[in-house]
């Protein structure tokens, strides 16, 4: 093989490699459509855990199962568009998966089997899964906390299937293998005056995002 030849070659691997290095991993945020307070949820929970996925150097990729954007009658200047409809999502693709809160109310159509699934094939994939309060009962009815602890407001811990309650106050974030789990979301901050755990879910997230690479 000639020089000039040899020379291409390197650029090539060269510009291969840079694109790898280049493409953030993605992390899936797996939301509700529904809330007891959707402009709280979107700016403290939702808008944040982006941010700092972002800051951390992933891509955060929002899925509903509708995937219609998420507007309160509040703030018609707030709108929050999902990348996808949960029927689009490929598990494959993503590093690792958050399910918010949302301050979900507990009733009928909560949780969506299609929530419910994702759970299960999440748990199984080994990959780092992040979950507060409302997603902390999802992953209980999905049944991947049967032996785990976690972290859960004790005001609804009775909504939870049988498993081990390590803080049934809530109180801090607690990983568990690849679950980390915190118990406190923004509306519970506001109704109980206790401290979101949202920055410090997703600071442990990106700690094991980061330990899987």
């Amino acid at each position: 093989m000639s020089r000039r030849h040899w020379i291409a070659l390197v650029a090539v691997v060269f510009t291969l490699v840079a694109g790898c290095q280049r493409a953030p991993q993605k992390v899936l945020l797996i939301a509700p459509e529904y809330s007891s307070d959707l402009e709280l949820m979107l700016t403290k929970e939702i808008n944040v855990m982006i941010s700092m996925l972002e800051d951390a150097g992933y891509e955060a990729v929002l899925t509903t199962v509708s995937g219609k954007p998420l507007q309160p009658l509040s703030n018609a200047n707030l709108t929050v568009v999902p990348d996808l409809k949960s029927a689009d999502v490929v598990l494959e693709d993503y590093a690792g998966f958050m399910f918010p809160c949302m301050g979900v109310p507990f009733t009928p159509p909560w949780p969506p089997a299609e929530h419910l699934e994702m759970a299960r094939a999440a748990a199984a994939s080994g990959k780092p899964i992040a979950a507060q309060l409302g997603g902390v009962i999802l992953l209980g009815k999905a049944g991947v906390l049967d032996g785990k602890q976690y972290a859960l407001y004790g005001e609804v811990v009775g909504l939870m299937p049988e498993g081990i309650v390590k803080s049934v106050n809530g109180d801090g974030v607690i990983q568990d293998g690849n679950i980390i789990t915190s118990g406190i979301c923004p509306l519970i901050e506001t109704m109980a005056g206790m401290t979101d755990g949202t920055p410090e879910l997703v600071r442990q997230f990106v700690a094991a995002l980061d330990a899987q690479r």
